[in-house]
């Protein structure tokens, strides 16, 4: 048994539409308010970011305090996936009560989005029970399986792509790698991959003047670009700046999304494909694909992995280095890449999405 959900809709009409597949059978479209689904994702990042405000890294399940609010909020935003403002109410109300009849525990869940809204699925709670009840959010449930249908189409025919015509790009908030790299949370052996994979091509770059100068010399290569950084609104930081650093340095350690677009979209006629992995906070929310959306969903991209809340820096590399090791080493494709690191950093894990094609891979970088 498998569940399916295909997202679209127009920003410009502020709907977003839901067309299910349930048990085989495709169901007649419905739209939703972005703004309620929009509202309702927001209320509940706000429980995750309280998550992370409090975890040590030594609790196993940094969750468990939060387990009420995150159900109510969860709860609220299941609800909102059924209000109905057009198109086939009918179908609003048939899935919503297939869902809340706890439905086969792990069965695929298939999501497709055109990047319009991004939704935390893995804490979407389900109505089974009163809505303070852990076990109820939707990751208990299903393998909640996320796909961009946004960017490029990625071609069989070249997977995996070919090591010598592939690049990675690292830029690196150096103060919180510094930091992270000295906490016991990692391990001696993600130490050292942390150096082999910074030793790569382009190597670990720690400001975006240098980045914007390497992605001119790789952009034709088939390539992952891997941002650890900090966030702050529409900007990303390299480096903790304040005024008295001057313009020139300012510019050079933070960059805001118009920025970021402009340096790492492809030129007209590029053939290459790539991956945006970008671990600062709260990166797979979106607005109207504004930002590094307009990267990850842009020619010659395949997607984005992305964090639906505030994370933790120390957890932030230990993810990307578990999910580049797979990615990149491992011969494992996008979608395995992520699962195995879900499983493997769980519960943590929850607070990242994957919104890129799942097929694309890359020939192992080093042994």
């Amino acid at each position: 048994m498998e569940l399916r959900l295909h997202i679209g809709g127009d920003a410009d009409q502020g709907l977003v539409s839901l067309s299910w597949t349930v048990e085989g059978s495709l169901q007649r479209p419905y739209q939703v308010s972005k703004k309620s689904l929009m509202r309702a994702s927001s209320d509940l990042r706000d429980v995750l970011n309280q998550v992370t405000l409090a975890d040590d890294c030594i609790c196993p399940d940094p969750f468990h305090p939060f387990k009420s609010d995150l159900c109510r909020a969860g709860s609220a935003l299941f609800s909102n996936l059924f209000v109905a403002v057009d198109g086939d109410t009918q179908t609003a109300d048939n899935v919503r009560d297939y869902l809340s009849e706890a439905p086969v525990p792990y069965q695929d869940f298939f999501i497709t989005t055109d990047g319009l809204v991004h939704i935390p699925w893995n804490f979407v709670a389900l109505p089974i029970s009163a809505p303070t009840n852990y076990s109820d959010l939707l990751f208990n449930y299903f393998k909640i399986k996320v796909s961009s249908l946004c960017g490029s189409i990625l071609h069989p025919k070249r997977l995996p792509l070919q090591r010598d015509n592939f690049r990675a790009l690292f830029a690196i908030h150096k103060p919180f790698l510094d930091s992270a790299l000295k906490s016991t949370f990692l391990t001696p052996k993600e130490r050292e991959f942390c150096d082999k994979l910074h030793k790569l091509d382009v190597g670990a770059l720690t400001d975006w003047d240098s980045c914007e100068e390497a992605w001119t010399r790789i952009y034709k290569y088939d390539s992952v670009i891997s941002v650890l950084g900090h966030s702050e609104g529409d900007e990303i930081h390299l480096y903790q700046v304040d005024p008295s650093f001057g313009t020139g340095a300012i510019k050079k350690y933070i960059t805001n999304y118009a920025r970021f677009s402009a340096c790492f979209r492809k030129r007209a006629g590029t053939t290459s494909d790539s991956l945006l992995l970008l671990n600062v906070c709260s990166s797979a929310v979106t607005d109207d694909r504004y930002g590094p959306l307009a990267v990850a969903y842009g020619a010659g991209f395949h997607g984005m992995i992305g964090s639906e809340a505030n994370i933790l820096n120390v957890f932030a590399l230990k993810y990307s280095l578990k999910f580049l090791e797979y990615l990149l080493v491992g011969d494992k494709n996008v979608g395995q890449a992520f699962e195995l690191a879900q499983q493997e950093l769980y519960p943590r894990s929850l607070l990242y999405s994957c919104y890129a094609d799942p097929r694309f891979a890359v020939q192992p970088l080093f042994s």
